[in-house]
């Protein structure tokens, strides 16, 4: 067993390139001397890739290789705006990796501890082994969300991030062929509500440190009880074997990620680590700079906040969907004026919302500008990266869900 190799597949693009190969070197780094890896990388872009798999100290010691993906998933729906088609290639595995069995992991994580102990779970009769998603577990109704994707509960449900893949098994069932016909249909989750639906009731249940979503801490870390006991939540935090940054806010845009020093600590060993630095300093230097903003300061929708908004001279919103409607007739009702709403493609959006111009968004500001984003949080990643390749750091993300409790019950 000590010399069998542990097939650890990755699915990347060019664009997810470097923070694959951190995963990947944090993997190596903490490799126990009998443990040897075969890496495989999934995409469609291997030159790309390859040229930062290179830069990976030791990657001599393990084998690396490519599964070539350009031929997959070129016209699935993603419902996520941070994902890529990548998010799915793993659907394929069974079909394109000969193996009896794998550990999936996806690029935003880091590997804590030797994987040994998780490839060898025994996984007789399951078709994964993972840990239940905490964001979709604990974030909403598990009967509304079971319900939306036609599953009896929510109490197999795991995140896809990290898998224990019983490739021989999934082989047997077609699996890869029955995944990729239901990638037509836009699930919430993407493909990892298919593998929660396909594999219902064949999905053995990991702890927690094995996939430690440290992304959900600030959003769902006082309800993580409600799913996990005391017990497996502080080995997981205190021990963890993989830390997963699932949030849309990754620990190479916001250094108050959490956990996020550790990420570094293994970026920092790449010779990509100063291009990397360089590429996403405006976002880390935002993020550290927005949490002294005087607006975040204050309570959203509150008299001091309304009065803080009223401070500028040049208001913008940035959204003209359901959130952008709520907060412009919000902020007309409380007497503050708008000079316009900006969205990224004036296509199927409107000329004039409460009378206000609706324009693409240019870079082009007035005088001491203020822009508010209302838009959901996932889609403001987006946003705020467009923003500030302009050179543009005067905005605030506005949690418009609060606004909208508000009317509700007022």
């Amino acid at each position: 067993m000590d010399s069998e190799e542990i097939n650890v597949v990755l699915a990347t693009d060019i664009g997810y390139a470097r923070q694959t190969c951190v995963t990947i070197a944090s993997v190596i780094a903490h490799a126990q001397k009998q443990t040897n890896y075969h890496f495989w990388i999934m995409t469609d872009d291997i030159c790309g890739v390859d040229q930062y798999v290179k830069c990976i100290p030791a990657a001599n010691i393990h084998h690396i290789d490519y599964i070539e993906m350009r031929e997959y998933f070129n016209h699935t729906n993603i419902s996520l705006p941070h994902l890529t088609k990548a998010t799915y290639y793993r659907l394929m595995l069974p079909k394109l990796l000969y193996a009896d069995k794998c550990i999936y992991l996806d690029s935003d994580i880091i590997v804590c501890d030797d994987l040994a102990e998780i490839y060898y779970q025994d996984l007789d009769g399951y078709d994964f082994a993972g840990v239940k998603g905490v964001g979709i577990v604990i974030g909403e109704s598990g009967s509304d969300y079971a319900k939306r994707i036609g599953i009896p509960s929510m109490n197999n449900y795991i995140n896809a991030g990290v898998l224990i893949m019983n490739l021989e098994l999934l082989r047997k069932k077609h699996y890869s062929e029955k995944a990729f016909s239901m990638s037509a249909n836009k699930y919430p989750a993407n493909d990892q509500d298919i593998i929660n639906i396909l594999s219902y009731g064949n999905i053995k249940q990991l702890p927690l440190k094995y996939n430690f979503q440290a992304g959900y801490l600030d959003v769902v870390g006082n309800k993580l009880d409600t799913v996990f006991d005391e017990d497996e939540i502080n080995e997981a935090k205190w021990h963890p074997v993989m830390i997963h940054y699932l949030t849309p806010w990754k620990p190479w845009e916001m250094g108050g990620t959490p956990y996020a020093k550790l990420w570094w600590k293994e970026c920092v060993k790449l010779p990509f680590y100063t291009e990397f630095l360089l590429q996403y300093s405006k976002q880390m230097v935002y993020f550290a700079t927005a949490m002294y903003e005087e607006l975040l300061k204050k309570t959203p929708f509150t008299a001091e906040w309304y009065s803080e908004v009223a401070k500028k001279k040049s208001l913008y919103i940035y959204g003209a969907g359901r959130y952008g409607n709520v907060l412009i007739r919000d902020l007309k009702e409380n007497g503050i004026d708008i000079e316009a709403v900006f969205v990224s493609q004036k296509g199927g959006n409107p000329e004039k919302i409460e009378g206000i111009p609706v324009t693409e968004f240019t870079g082009e500001l007035g005088e001491d500008p203020l822009i508010l984003i209302a838009v959901s949080k996932d889609k403001a990643v987006g946003i705020i990266r467009k923003l500030l390749d302009e050179d543009c750091y005067d905005f605030v993300w506005t949690d418009c869900n609060k606004l909208i409790e508000m009317k509700e019950f007022s």
